[in-house]
């Protein structure tokens, strides 16, 4: 047998709600470019199964290397409402390359019928349709709707600067809990150990900070320290919010 370059055929057409089409095809190989939803599908006169975008389908060569060829195709509708088809059928081998990552638009399936663009415009955008089922495997973050800026992007405010006396053996409000607040950076000036809390409760239960330590605490609630000593100590603090 001589060589030669594979030969298609392109077969475009709407199949009704429920219904069923059959069409003639003398070839090797069946590719499914694309379609609205998902379908049935028969070679000759096998059994039906499910086809969709993407797939393609092709008999196992046997001894001498020969393809098994099909003479017909049968298609059917189970949904309640009609399917856009397109499809190829080839003698020879087809291969896709038109998936291109860059600039423009990458249709993306991740289920029948629930398709949705990752579109690349001054950054990457990804866009539903229609509201979409999520399935979510382990832990995972959902940011806020709108626009999302990494950390080091967002503009800052850096307050409460000043000095802090804190009262002897007595528990201090360094600041009330804020929403806003990522962060309080603190500086121990004094010379006895004191102790970081939320609760206003006056023990030495809470996070210790020491002469000359600097203690980054992330929290948004009320902070207070408690300053067991019998006199005064300071605190240098900064109050970071977005």
């Amino acid at each position: 047998m001589s060589a030669a370059f594979p030969t298609c055929q392109d077969i475009f057409f709407t199949l009704a709600a429920g219904a069923e089409q059959v069409h003639a095809a003398d070839a090797e190989m069946l590719a499914i470019i694309s379609a609205t939803d998902a379908f049935l599908i028969s070679f000759d006169s096998g059994p039906f199964q499910i086809a969709q975008p993407g797939l393609s389908y092709q008999g196992r060569p046997d001894a001498s290397g020969a393809r098994p060829r099909f003479g017909q195709l049968r298609f059917r509708n189970p949904t309640a409402a009609p399917i856009d088809i397109v499809v190829q059928v080839s003698n020879g081998d087809i291969f896709d390359n038109r998936a291109i990552f860059g600039t423009g638009s990458v249709p993306v399936v991740p289920g029948v019928g629930a398709q949705f663009d990752v579109v690349q415009a001054s950054s990457w955008v990804v866009s539903f349709a229609a509201p979409q089922a999520v399935l979510q495997s382990g832990a995972w973050n959902v940011g806020l709707t709108g626009t999302y800026l990494p950390r080091e992007q967002v503009s800052v405010t850096i307050s409460n600067t000043a000095n802090l006396s804190c009262t002897a053996t007595a528990v201090t409000l360094i600041s009330a809990a804020t929403a806003a607040r990522a962060r309080y950076v603190l500086e121990h000036l004094g010379t006895e150990t004191m102790y970081i809390k939320t609760a206003n409760t006056n023990n030495d239960n809470g996070i210790p900070i020491r002469p000359g330590e600097r203690l980054e605490i992330e929290a948004n609630g009320a902070l207070n320290i408690r300053n067991p000593a019998a006199f005064a100590q300071t605190i240098r603090r900064a109050e970071i919010t977005w």
